[in-house]
């Protein structure tokens, strides 16, 4: 050990000299013995440790003056250099197989995607889809956790996803609104399977004027088990008729419809049918959206992220729009997880919420209001669907309505273009320009 004195005694180049001498040595040398070397040039020059790890490691490289700046150019040799850290467990080729199957089970979230593979890992990589994967990949797939499975997907779902604003609906008033019981979101109890939240979903593309289609959404809130109905347009009539077709397919019994305060479920006929089948009926506050929001979650997942924001109003779209919800709504009951809070957790300032994942179908498997033989049903129902067919199918429709959407739009135009042609005058002196028109049209 050196005397402390010695400080004193050195100026500063000879202090980078000894501290230039003693690289070599220290960086040849094992983590216990450099702590000990810059303990020992800590005592000789007086600099502190953290200066000294500084000194140390930029000590190969060349400094240079340039033009006013400051340069270091590293001197070392590619045997001394290493990677730090640990290598990756999931290589990035693991991406393109996490698409897939992200895209197969309709573009859900993480934590959503993990129990997906979980629960169809048996069949999910069966398909000629998959036929390049080896088991060690496939392995790796169903070890992720929700994090790499984020992690990995994150810049596809930047390409992929877009946000959308909900447009505002008006609230129609009418008397029916005072015999009818509003209840809140936070006065709402769900002990069971059976309190149903509805909704329309309209398909103007923007303009409220003339006839368009619209979806109507029913989900219960215990189970997030969904059905959907095409309807012609707004009357009455076809809300009724849709809702005795679901009330006839569910496979557990309803005791409570909850809905906004559109004029659609505020009527006389809906109240009567209410009564009729012995259901309790509430509404939402004005203007709160958050009174009946999981169905307004479903109109996005299940509806708007499949149709958009189009107007459909013809019998064509109308007839695949009606194929295509049920078959959306077999996917998302049958295969989808959706997300429920289990419960929250408070640790002093921080609140935890712990979610449950789960399949529509296994919680109306778990549940004790469904009878043994609509759950061997359900149970049948899933066996006999493909969903690879079934995502197959559910494009081909949506292939289908956009080429009849387009059909329309491009009769609508040449309607306009003849009534534009027709009411020109074709005179001798303006002949000539009323022809140059239709050339260049």
């Amino acid at each position: 050990m050196f005397e402390k004195n010695l400080v004193e005694v050195l100026n500063m180049s000879q202090k980078r000299e000894i501290v230039k001498r003693s690289l070599k040595m220290y960086h040849r040398s094992r983590k216990k013995r450099k702590g000990e070397i810059l303990s020992e040039l800590s005592q000789i020059t007086g600099y502190s440790r953290k200066y000294l790890t500084y000194l140390v490691n930029i000590g190969k490289k060349e400094i240079k003056s340039r033009g006013g700046r400051v340069i270091l150019r590293a001197d070392v040799l590619k045997l001394e250099t290493h990677k730090r850290g640990r290598k990756k467990k999931y290589p990035e080729k693991l991406t393109k197989y996490l698409l897939k199957i992200w895209k197969l089970a309709s573009l859900i979230s993480s934590k959503h995607l993990w129990y997906f593979i979980r629960e169809n890992g048996e069949w999910i990589f069966e398909e000629e889809y998959f036929g390049e994967i080896s088991e060690e990949e496939k392995s790796l797939i169903m070890q992720m956790s929700s994090s790499t499975i984020e992690r990995l997907l994150s810049k596809k779902k930047k390409q992929i996803r877009s946000v959308n604003k909900y447009r505002k609906r008006r609230v129609v008033k009418n008397h029916i609104k005072k015999q009818i019981e509003i209840e809140s979101f936070h006065d709402r109890r769900v002990e069971k399977v059976g309190y149903v939240e509805i909704d329309l979903v309209h398909h103007s593309g923007g303009s409220g004027r003339g006839d368009f289609c619209y979806t109507l959404t029913f989900v219960d809130v215990k189970s997030d088990w969904v059905a959907m109905r095409a309807l012609r347009n707004k009357a009455r009539i076809w809300t009724y008729k849709a809702l005795e077709d679901i009330f006839s397919s569910l496979p557990f019994v309803p005791y409570h419809i909850h809905s906004d305060n559109g004029s659609e479920f505020i009527n006389a006929h809906i109240m009567n049918f209410m009564r009729e089948n012995n259901l309790k009926q509430t509404r939402s506050r004005a203007y709160k959206k958050n009174d009946n929001a999981l169905v307004e979650i479903k109109n996005w997942t299940m509806v708007r992220a499949y149709l958009g924001y189009r107007r459909y109003s013809t019998d064509e779209e109308y007839e695949i729009i009606k194929r295509l919800l049920s078959l959306i709504e077999l996917k998302h009951n049958l295969f989808i997880p959706t997300m429920k809070i289990k419960r929250r957790e408070y640790t002093g300032s921080k609140y935890r919420k712990i979610y449950e994942t789960k399949t529509p179908y296994t919680r109306l498997m778990e549940s004790e209001e469904v009878s043994e033989k609509k759950k061997s049903e359900l149970t049948q129902l899933k066996k006999s669907i493909n969903l690879y067919k079934l995502s197959r199918e559910i494009a081909m429709l949506l292939n289908k309505l956009d080429k009849a959407y387009e059909r329309k739009r491009a009769s609508k135009s040449n309607f306009g273009l003849n009534i534009e042609l027709n009411s020109i005058k074709f005179n001798k002196s303006d002949g000539g320009a009323a022809t140059n028109v239709y050339n260049k049209l």
